[in-house]
């Protein structure tokens, strides 16, 4: 069976005036479907940024992302 989420080498940065910020780096997950998962980890560790990324709530213009993230077979 498909995973539900899939998401493999996900890397995020932000190009900022004092240089690049490397928020995630190669973050690989997959949820099937009936599975429940929980991120924790410390404060400023990238939880938030991570699912709104995976949400598509997070767009900027000084955004690079790479990597895949698949929603039910959905880039």
């Amino acid at each position: 069976m498909q995973p539900l989420l899939e998401i493999s080498n996900l890397h995020l940065s932000f190009k900022l005036f004092e240089g690049t910020a490397h928020i995630l780096n190669g973050i690989n997950l997959t949820v099937g479907r009936g599975e429940r998962v929980a991120i924790v980890g410390e404060s400023g560790c990238g939880k938030t940024v991570t699912l709104r990324l995976i949400l598509g709530l997070l767009q900027q213009s000084n955004m690079r992302t790479e990597g895949k993230i698949l929603f039910d077979g959905l880039d």
